[in-house]
């Protein structure tokens, strides 16, 4: 994990990603290449008291931020931490993207629907408050592949995200570069969920603000 000194928002606050270029930015992927294996053992405590979490996601399609919240499931949070801190998502395939719903990556090997060998116990999110979404468009997912739950993750797309999402665990939004996440949307987005192009995490840095 990096200490960073970078203000990512607080639980709750999304931010509106606005200082980010909306031109497209291609990223080269020729020298990537995956390094984890689904045999990682399960997740060591790496959450720390009175820190907030923050991670940077380089994509071939360009970079986008998350503000990760400690305060929703701690054990989820934890596990994506220390997946990212061991590689698990460098040079990722996005598995599943379905348009106008959720880009999902994370999976072993590539392969969608493949957890690793050890696995997390899912909490069950919140019910919605006066018909407020609990997965409104922007928000980071644990997938949701019956319990438990393992590595991979998403990000709810408008505008039919929010409306089946509702048993995914939140593990916080992104904050900046929206852009980029529609940009992968629009361009490997199927009804199916199966992407028809190739786009990648390259890799994912996680940041550290103690308070």
């Amino acid at each position: 994990l990096v200490d960073r000194s970078e203000n990512p928002p607080r639980p709750g606050n999304s931010g509106s990603g606005s200082s980010l270029p909306s031109s497209p930015t291609r990223t080269a992927t020729a020298n990537c290449s995956r390094s984890y294996s689904a045999s990682l053992p399960p997740p060591t405590n790496v959450l720390t008291a009175r820190s907030l979490y923050s991670a940077r996601v380089v994509t071939s399609a360009g970079t986008f931020s998350l503000a990760l919240n400690p305060l929703g499931d701690p054990v989820a949070l934890n596990n994506f931490l220390y997946l990212a801190e061991h590689g698990a998502y460098s040079c990722d395939t996005f598995t599943t993207v379905t348009r106008g719903q959720l880009a999902q990556v994370g999976a072993p090997d590539g392969v969608a629907g493949v957890d690793p060998a050890y696995a997390i116990t899912d909490e069950v999110p919140p019910p919605a408050v006066n018909g407020q979404s609990t997965h409104p468009v922007g928000s980071v997912v644990l997938g949701n592949v019956g319990e438990p739950g393992g590595t991979q993750w998403g990000v709810i797309l408008g505008p039919d995200g929010p409306a089946i999402a509702s048993d995914f665990i939140v593990l916080g939004h992104v904050y900046q570069g929206m852009h980029v996440v529609d940009r992968i949307n629009a361009a490997a987005g199927t009804s199916s969920g199966r992407p028809n192009e190739v786009e990648r995490v390259l890799k994912v840095e996680i940041m550290r603000r103690s308070f």
